[in-house]
């Protein structure tokens, strides 16, 4: 529970306009709040994710160190390695889709990611930080 809502919401803008996240595609480890999150107590760190985490801002990936805040994923689609021949496909076309709808299904559905592509991810990511 927080008393000053808006001192957590600021706390989730920092992280997310953070620039080493935003060119990260939005994945960063626990390490890392310790430099971005200066002014909020270390103690309160795990308790802000866990904030975020609970209204689909992002989500965890398996090592347990490190996150991702799909909002901050790049819009073109990775490589899947997928045969794309013979599969059903569906369109769906909305007149409005409310915004962050996406972001919270993919928050939601995170475990359903291939631990294959989250390897990549993790050493484009690895290599990025050099």
């Amino acid at each position: 529970m927080f008393l000053r809502p808006e001192w957590a919401t600021n706390a989730v803008y920092r992280l997310v306009d953070t620039k080493e996240i935003v060119k990260a595609c939005g994945r960063f480890d626990f390490c890392q709040l310790r430099g971005i999150w200066t002014d909020y107590p270390e103690d309160k760190h795990l308790y802000l994710i866990a904030l975020m985490r609970k209204f689909e801002l992002c989500f965890q990936i398996e090592d347990g160190t490190a996150y991702i805040i799909p909002e901050l994923l790049t819009p073109s689609a990775p490589d899947f390695g997928w045969d794309y021949q013979g599969n059903l496909g569906f369109e769906y076309r909305y007149e409005f889709m409310p915004s962050g709808i996406m972001t919270r299904f993919i928050v939601i559905n995170h475990h359903l990611i291939g631990r294959r592509l989250l390897l990549e991810e993790r050493y484009h990511f690895n290599q990025g930080r050099q």
